[in-house]
């Protein structure tokens, strides 16, 4: 211990490292703050110091590091890196991204064509009957949601216009009445609608020429509405309520 100096102080040194500040992988990320310290890696969001081949800041998925755990999910696509409905189409909507997810919550549906909310997939979550809308339907909002879904809605009263291949009601189920809000259905096909009143987003209103009869032919136009009318003068026939 002190043979050489035989001064009585134990001179033996104990060798210790200090990892604070080694980078055992030379990617820039000191091992204590590495999450992979033997693997070189740039990644900074999920994980500090491991492999991002897209180099977008998260890392590459592993056995150990999952999508589940926040890795990419797009490890060759620095504009995607997330896919919360798992259907290979990326959350990130941004400027500039590709392989973009229109429906980033819906696994059944990606892509909106049109751009009227509902998807291209017709089998899918709310999928689109018309999905070549055009611009003006779009920005007018004469977008249908109740017949069928995505279509022309001239009047906006989520009934669509009818077409050769979807007819009005009641042969079928378009709006009898395209260029009426109030109106939609016509059970007895008088040409007067079964609505009495509608909603129009703010109140119920009183709509036009609602059917006095409407399970029943007519068309008187004076007392009421759509009532037989045997004389044809526009006054509906009398019954034991009327």
């Amino acid at each position: 211990k002190d043979s050489w100096c035989n001064d009585g102080v134990d001179y033996t040194l104990t060798p210790s490292l200090n990892q604070d500040n080694r980078d055992t992988d030379e990617d820039g990320f000191v091992d204590n703050e590495d999450d992979c310290d033997l693997v070189s890696g740039t990644s900074t969001n999920d994980r500090q110091g491991c492999p991002d081949t897209d180099s977008d800041g998260w890392s590459d998925p592993d056995e150990g590091w999952t999508t589940n755990n926040g890795a990419d999910a797009f490890p060759e696509n620095p504009t995607q890196w997330s896919d919360r409905d798992n259907d290979g189409w990326g959350d990130n909507q941004t400027y500039g991204a590709t392989q973009i997810d229109d429906f980033p919550l819906i696994g059944s549906q990606y892509r909106d064509s049109d751009g009227d909310g509902y998807g291209d997939n017709l089998t899918g979550f709310e999928g689109d009957v018309c999905v070549n809308s055009n611009a003006e339907e779009v920005e007018s909002g004469w977008i249908s949601r109740f017949d069928r879904l995505g279509c022309r809605d001239v009047d906006k009263d989520g009934y669509s216009d009818p077409t050769d291949d979807w007819i009005s009601h009641p042969e079928g189920f378009a709006d009898a009445f395209p260029s009426d809000a109030s109106q939609w259905y016509d059970t007895d096909n008088d040409g007067f609608g079964d609505n009495m009143e509608y909603y129009d987003g703010q109140a119920w209103r009183l709509a036009y020429r609602g059917d006095g009869c409407r399970t029943t032919y007519g068309l008187s136009t004076f007392d009421r509405w759509g009532c037989p009318d045997s004389d044809e003068d526009g006054w509906s026939d009398p019954t034991p309520y009327w």
